[in-house]
């Protein structure tokens, strides 16, 4: 049972992060990595746009029963991301680049997935790390 369960997760997790890439590519984005993986975290997505790098997490749902896929973004979360995009800044020698990090949530089910975007959706500065980015 728990192997479907995650097998479950797994494939809704990869159908949240293709619509939320649609979603970036026709808002003129360019997608640089997907599923970036360092030791500390990972971000779903890391793209750009207008000189700008926007991490992104992205949160697939088949239900708003409890809330919204883009409120379960907690402040640990968001503090691996943070971590994570600033190893990515680094090993990409990206450290003067304007950054913003974003939460998309992906409704799955029945039909055409709907998505909610949030932009700008956290700061560095609510995770403790004031300064490490502009």
């Amino acid at each position: 049972m728990d192997r479907q369960v995650d097998r479950s997760r797994i494939i809704k997790g990869r159908a949240g992060e293709e619509s939320a890439c649609r979603l970036l590519v026709e808002n003129g984005y360019r997608i640089l990595e997907r599923n970036y993986t360092e030791r500390i975290g990972e971000v779903d997505i890391v793209c750009s746009r207008d000189e700008t790098i926007v991490f992104v997490e992205v949160r697939s749902a088949t239900t708003t029963y409890l809330t919204s896929p883009v409120l379960t973004v907690d402040a640990r979360k968001q503090q691996h991301i943070v971590r994570t995009a600033q190893l990515y800044l680094m090993r990409h020698r990206l450290n003067n680049c304007a950054t913003r990090f974003d939460v998309i949530g992906v409704l799955l089910g029945g039909g055409e997935p709907k998505t909610e975007w949030i932009q700008d959706a956290f700061r560095p500065e609510s995770t403790s790390l004031k300064g490490k980015f502009r």
